[in-house]
């Protein structure tokens, strides 16, 4: 079984500088507007998903990207940061091989997120993604090749459940569409490699990265992978 290569995602020390971006509770809204200028984001009303529960489990006939796609809008990010009547909907996929999964540490950028593994490739919906009106796939597809280099093929792509969380200041304005992308090889690399590091783990060894996970990996191996 390939397991990860510990040499490389342990090789930034906890005390690594960092360049610290602060966003959320940390800034205004005129502050936002300077960083994020008139960059819109894809949202659905806290209405509609106020009675999930966390982690809500999906069974794969699910129509709940369709619904997304039909309500959601699209607001200025500088507002979505702070707007608690609105969460952003991000595509948030998990790479696995067999029994391997790609986990990613993030060396910079946003300062609540540095530091953490990370089990999900994905981020925010813009109106690029917006060309053949399902935001959300063409948004999840866009993410998956900025952010991961792969000469290996997809064999599938299933929507397995959503995280909806307020356990966190950056959990209470998103919502999490889990993705799992099965691919037919280990050849994956980071594109990013000034903010991220990133390699193969098989899943025993995933659980032991368990408590230096973010948010939503740790809520995604808990609720599935486990």
């Amino acid at each position: 079984m390939f397991v990860v290569n510990h040499a490389v995602i342990q090789s930034v020390p906890n005390n690594h500088k960092i360049i610290k971006m602060k966003r959320g509770k940390e800034m205004n809204k005129e502050q936002l507007k300077a960083k994020y200028g008139d960059v819109e984001v894809f949202v659905v009303s806290n209405e509609l998903t106020k009675d999930f529960d966390t982690f809500v489990e999906l069974d794969k006939d699910n129509k709940y990207s369709d619904i997304f796609n039909s309500v959601g809008k699209f607001i200025p990010r500088y507002d979505a940061e702070l707007n608690f009547e609105h969460r952003q909907i991000i595509p948030y996929c998990l790479v696995k091989c067999n029994d391997n999964y790609f986990i990613t540490r993030r060396l910079e950028g946003d300062a609540r997120l540095t530091g953490k593994y990370s089990l999900g490739v994905g981020g925010h919906l813009e109106r690029v993604d917006g060309t053949d009106n399902d935001y959300i796939k063409s948004g999840m597809m866009r993410e998956l090749d900025e952010e991961i280099d792969t000469k290996s093929s997809i064999k599938s792509i299933d929507l397995i459940g959503m995280i909806c969380s307020n356990n966190t200041e950056v959990d209470s304005t998103h919502l999490g569409l889990i993705y799992v992308v099965t691919i037919d090889g280990l050849d994956v690399s980071v594109k990013e490699t000034e903010t991220l590091i990133g390699d193969w783990i098989s899943k025993e060894d995933l659980l032991k990265f368990e408590g230096e996970l973010e948010s939503w990996s740790k809520i995604s191996l808990e609720q599935f992978i486990k």
